[in-house]
């Protein structure tokens, strides 16, 4: 008996068969696919974290080199830095392989380049393909390579009015801050504080993060307020932080929207004595030289032209006059009246003739009336009824003229006379004795007490801080700036004493070491220039006998201003440049 291979069941298992072989081999290739797939996607992935790591990694090296420039500028081999011999370097390597090479050129601008090095990215042996920029080919060693470029510029050191570490306390009435332009004849005058001429860049910053860090009491603001994060301003019901617009319309009172931001973030330089002995200080008689002003006050017109730097203020009064003003000024208004009586000559437009009408036996004569004349007539009666007896009478009624009525005008409109000071400049020459003069040099004694004239482009180190009273002052001739360099533990400004009065703030800069902590300007003192003390309680009491007070830019650890106090920010000051941290002018990736 022999089996058929081709039955039924038979044929049907190999079909079976036939289809899981098939359906085996699909999916085996669609498994194959998707593992390729995923490798690939892994790769992508890989790659695209690694470049993008590559930035944060070159950046963190911008960051070193920028923090390495700001401390050691003037010898930047320090630290681990080598040159060599076209750049100062440094490499940083991570414990995962990663790291960076920064290298900074030492030019007025500098320049910053950090190259980053990625390497613990799993690939294929010997792998390799472009990341699709310059510098960002994954190499044969799997390392990604990327590169930022940095300029930098130092910016000033003074951008604020007030620069405060800690805390801010403004009590008593009248305290204010401001801004004028020393620079500008337009916004002070001849380069000093002007009140008429004053502006609303009195800003304030604080780094503090205490609760009450930032108490303004009812001082006017004209400027912006900036405190460390999460703070809340205090501020009294007569306070107002804002423009002198919105100052003026809310009568001084309330903070407008957008000037106050918790973003401050400043950064307090140290001042070091910048040398131990020097030249010493002696006096002697000056015959200087100087420009004494004069103002007269002046009502007229038309509108001065230049105008004068102590600005203009303009007077309206309201004038009536039957003649048109010629030339008319905006704001002419016509008054118009109406009179009755003979015809005036001219006879103006809209002119009424006023009528009556009448009946009379005479013919009226020409020019007493108008329109048409009718005429009457009658019979004549013999008194028995049986006819006429003879001619008839006759009368007219017409149109009377009695009289004329008219428009008579006149015109009100503003007439302006304007005020505003001419200043004549005259030259005053005075032989004076000086207890101090100071010529071009480095000077150093242990404090300055007296009379004190700067010549020169003078420095002076005062190794035991500085006390001046009414008796004490420091005045500059023109083109005599000094930075003074103060170490001990207080500096104190108190009677009269002045500093630098009729000179700008740029001309006189105190920095003061981290052991002067304690600074009191009070009385009717003055104070022209530019203190950086950032260990220092700065106090400020009473104000000046006039709106100067403090003039210039200040940065201190805390400050506190009673009285009627006025801080005034020369707003050339922003400008200067030179004496602040290096700052980020350019951003750009490199090889």
């Amino acid at each position: 008996m022999f089996l058929n291979p081709t039955t039924p069941a038979q044929r049907t298992r190999g079909s079976a068969l036939l289809t899981t072989m098939i359906l085996t081999g699909i999916l085996t290739v669609s498994l194959a696919g998707y593992i390729a797939l995923v490798s690939q996607q892994n790769k992508f992935s890989a790659r695209a974290q690694g470049w993008n790591l590559a930035v944060g990694v070159a950046e963190a090296g911008i960051e070193e080199g920028l923090q390495h420039l700001n401390v050691n500028s003037a010898k930047l081999a320090v630290d681990g830095w080598k040159f060599d011999g076209g750049a100062y370097t440094i490499t940083r390597r991570f414990g995962d392989g990663n790291g960076y090479t920064v290298y900074i050129t030492n030019s007025t601008s500098p320049t910053i380049v950090a190259r980053a090095y990625i390497n613990n990215f799993t690939f294929a042996p010997n792998q390799k393909f472009d990341v699709g920029v310059v510098g960002g080919e994954v190499n044969p060693l799997k390392t990604i390579v990327r590169a930022v470029s940095v300029t930098c510029t130092k910016g000033s050191l003074f951008t604020k009015a007030l620069a405060v570490q800690t805390s801010i306390d403004l009590n008593g009435n009248n305290v204010l801050t401001d801004s004028y332009d020393s620079n500008d004849m337009f916004s002070s005058s001849n380069g000093m504080y002007s009140a008429a001429l004053a502006s609303d860049s009195g800003d304030i910053a604080c780094n503090g993060t205490l609760k009450n860090a930032v108490d303004l009491g009812n001082a006017n603001i004209y400027g912006h307020v900036s405190t460390g994060p999460n703070i809340k301003i205090v501020i009294g019901k007569n306070g107002s932080i804002g423009s002198k617009e919105f100052q003026k319309s809310t009568g001084g009172t309330g903070i407008q929207d957008g000037w106050v931001k918790d973003d401050s973030n400043f950064t307090f330089p140290d001042t070091a004595l910048p040398y131990k002995s020097g030249l010493p200080l002696a006096g002697g008689d000056v015959v200087t030289t100087s420009q004494a002003i004069t103002a007269s006050s002046q009502k007229a017109q038309p509108y001065p032209s230049p105008v004068p730097p102590g600005g203009v203020t303009t007077n309206t009064t309201s004038s009536t006059s039957s003649i048109y003003p010629n030339p008319a000024p905006n704001g002419v208004t016509t008054n118009t009246s109406f009179i009755t009586g003979g015809l005036p000559k001219p006879v103006p437009a809209d002119t009424k003739t006023n009528t009556s009408s009448i009946t009379s036996g005479n013919y009226p004569t020409a020019g007493t009336y108008t329109g048409n004349v009718t005429t009457n007539s009658s019979n004549g009666n013999n008194g028995n009824g049986k006819g006429n007896s003879g001619n008839g009478t006759k009368s007219y009624t017409y149109n009377s003229i009695t009289g004329y009525t008219y428009p008579s005008y006149t015109y009100t409109y503003p007439s302006y006379t304007y005020n505003y000071s001419l200043t004549t400049t005259n030259t005053v020459f005075t032989t004076n004795h000086y207890d101090n003069i100071l010529y071009s040099g480095d000077y150093a004694a242990s404090t300055l007490k007296g009379s004190t004239l700067i010549l020169g482009k003078a420095r002076l180190v005062l190794t035991d801080g500085l006390d001046m009273t009414a008796k004490d002052s420091i005045a500059m001739k023109s083109g005599g700036t000094i930075e003074m360099f103060l170490d001990g533990k207080s500096i104190s400004i108190t009677g009269t004493g002045v500093a630098n009065q009729a000179g700008k703030p740029s001309d006189f800069v105190m920095y003061c070491t981290p052991n002067i902590t304690d600074i009191k300007i009070a009385g009717n003192a003055t104070f022209v220039g530019l203190l950086v003390a950032p260990k220092a309680d700065l106090v400020l009491n009473g104000g000046g006998k006039d709106d100067q007070d403090f003039c210039g830019a200040a940065m201190v650890n805390s400050l506190k201003m009673n009285g009627s106090f006025k801080f005034h920010y020369d707003k050339a000051l922003a400008g200067g440049g030179g004496n602040g941290r290096f700052l980020i002018t350019s951003w750009n990736e490199t090889q």
